[in-house]
């Protein structure tokens, strides 16, 4: 471990200079107790450094045999001997975390699989890409859902099953059901890859809280099926992915308050266990009233009914949303990713309304939704083993304001969404931002 440590250091050439001279010795593995902050930030300050000089020590998991950096508790942490300064010998109570490297290299390989796949069975030179991005630092917080990603692929609409796009799954399923076979209706096939992150309200204790929500990620693939025309559409889809540690969510969020400067959640211990979760979703969305053209000023009242069932969650839901502006998109509006919709791919072709010459549009939109809540794992904690967990609340709302520009039917939408409580003995509903890129190609 020592001599990984060093030679992972010594890829800098100034830590591969100074033991060059002779002025740093090699590491040094041991084991010690106390805390981080006893042990490092207290002394560190007291020999007249900038605590904000530190960084975290490589350790080794007692978990796992490869090297790990450490920013957490418990482990074994590293002792540095200095030519002429005082040594420091120490063990972090700070959580162990696995190395961003690893991390990030996983979700690239994950990124590159699915846009291969895509490329490949889609095959063509049209469709719809979204990125959606959700945080509650937009409503100067961190707590509970406290981020949320998604990239999703669009495949270009077709009508009859012959001319979908040419996976190996795709039209034995589709001329398998009837119901989308109706050539009346556009369809697009869609991708996606996301991830959602869950913290409680006190991320600075490390002990179990009993009455705050767990510690939780979900990390997921997802496929859907959409059926569209000029008055509704029909989105199915499925999300198959993994809860807890293996959703790399703690490694996320310590990833990015280490680049933005925040504290370091203390309580990841605690997140839920890792469980293979399913979520399939349903949603219609109606849009009134039909409008034939949309040049210039328009205004649109998009409600809809959803459902989904799975390990991960259970509920039924139904809202709407109303937008006006100018050169409204041919779509069928913008949703927050708690919606079963995947994309926001819009009708092309015939199907789509006639457009202004003038092809930039503007427009502002509010959305209220409503959810029946039969069951939530990221609050009902895990399936099929003991986990930390808290009472879902069985009514939850969001009420969102927003804004969007588009470009024909490529669209960069905001919106502030405030959700109300989600389980019993939270203080206070949350306020977050979504922002989502919408680029029809």
């Amino acid at each position: 471990m020592a001599e990984f440590v060093d030679t992972a250091l010594c890829r800098n050439p100034h830590y591969e200079y100074c033991r060059r001279l002779g002025q740093l010795q090699s590491p040094h593995i041991v084991r010690v107790t106390g805390g981080y902050e006893k042990f490092v930030t207290r002394p560190v300050i007291s020999w007249g450094a900038s605590g904000g000089h530190q960084t975290g020590s490589f350790v080794q998991s007692n978990r796992m045999d490869p090297p790990f950096f450490c920013t957490g508790h418990g482990g074994k942490a590293l002792k540095s001997s200095f030519s002429g300064t005082r040594g420091l010998e120490f063990e972090s109570n700070a959580r162990i975390i696995r190395p961003m490297r690893c991390s990030a290299a996983l979700f690239a390989a994950v990124v590159v699989f699915t846009c291969s796949l895509v490329s490949d069975a889609i095959g063509q030179d049209h469709g719809t890409i979204t990125v959606y991005f959700e945080n509650d630092l937009f409503a100067g917080t961190d707590r509970y859902y406290t981020n949320g990603v998604r990239l999703s692929f669009t495949s270009e609409n077709f009508t009859a099953i012959k001319d979908a796009p040419n996976l190996p799954f795709a039209r034995p399923i589709l001329g398998a059901i009837p119901y989308f076979q109706n050539e009346n209706f556009q369809k697009d096939i869609g991708f996606s890859l996301g991830q959602n992150m869950y913290t409680p309200d006190d991320t600075e204790t490390s002990a179990r809280i009993p009455d705050d929500r767990p510690y939780a990620g979900w990390l997921y693939l997802g496929f859907s099926i959409d059926r569209k025309n000029q008055f509704q559409r029909d989105s199915f889809g499925v999300q198959l992915g993994i809860i807890g540690s293996y959703s790399y969510a703690e490694e996320t969020q310590q990833l990015i308050h280490a680049i933005r400067g925040f504290d370091m959640p203390a309580g990841w211990d605690n997140q839920l266990s890792n469980e293979f979760g399913v979520l399939l979703t349903y949603q219609r969305t109606w849009r009134w009233p039909h409008l034939k053209s949309r040049r210039g000023p328009g205004f649109e009242i998009l409600p809809h009914v959803g459902a989904a069932a799975g390990n991960v969650a259970i509920y039924a839901s139904a809202g709407t949303e109303m937008r006006l502006g100018l050169n409204l998109p041919d779509d069928f509006g913008t949703g927050t990713l708690q919606t079963a919709t995947i994309t926001e791919a819009p009708l092309s072709g015939e199907a789509a309304a006639p457009r202004a010459r003038f092809d930039v549009g503007l427009y502002v939109f509010g959305r209220v939704e409503g959810r029946l809540v039969g069951h939530n794992i990221f609050l009902d904690g895990n399936t099929f083993q003991d986990s930390q967990s808290v009472n879902h609340k069985p009514l939850v709302g969001d009420l969102s304001v927003g804004a969007a520009v588009n470009f024909k039917n490529t669209k960069l939408a905001y919106a502030f969404v405030y959700r109300t409580e989600e389980f019993s003995g939270q203080a206070s509903g949350q306020l977050f931002g979504s922002l989502t890129l919408s680029i029809a190609y």
